[in-house]
């Protein structure tokens, strides 16, 4: 029944139904679908990405603080005391972006990063994955985000946060 509402509702979305045929995609659709419920979904990638990101951090954050009360749905209202690591992971991802990095290392990290890695996920949007057959000694962790497109969304988070003056050396770069 929830499947079949979701496609009625891609029906009239015909740039997001194009994109659920890739996979990881159509997984995102269908956790937006899923934090959304009634109110429907998005009408661009961008605002789904956007709920998604905002989903993932808040079910991250409520599986710690269960009796939270805390909302976002917006990622310019994410309050960083809540949430230091997102600004930086923001930022990481921006980097990353620039740098057309998909795969990076624990060392890699920020020290306020590196604190939450041993999770395996940070906010469930970038993921460490042990690779036992390149190290020599210990396993060695690679990490990666959820998919190219969550990388992006969070590196024009931290463009958009940046004062237009940044803004313009970004896009002059």
């Amino acid at each position: 029944q929830l499947a079949e509402k979701l496609i009625e509702k891609l029906k009239d979305l015909p740039s997001v139904c194009g994109m659920c045929r890739i996979p990881v995609v159509l997984q995102i659709v269908c956790r937006v679908q899923k934090y959304l419920g009634e109110v429907g979904l998005p009408h661009t990638m961008s605002g789904i990405y956007e709920k998604y990101i905002c989903g993932q951090i808040l079910e991250a954050f409520k599986t710690e603080n269960p009796n939270s009360q805390v909302i976002i749905d917006n990622l310019d209202k994410i309050p960083n005391e809540n949430f230091p690591q997102f600004t930086e992971l923001c930022n990481l991802a921006f980097e990353y972006c620039r740098d057309q990095k998909l795969v990076f290392l624990q060392d890699d990290l920020q020290p306020d990063l590196r604190t939450c890695s041993h999770r395996g996920s940070i906010y469930g949007l970038l993921f460490s994955e042990s690779v036992n057959e390149l190290s020599a000694a210990a396993p060695l962790f690679l990490f990666m985000f959820t998919h190219k497109t969550v990388q992006e969304a969070l590196a024009a988070v931290y463009v958009a946060k940046q004062t237009p003056e940044k803004q313009w050396d970004i896009w002059k770069e």
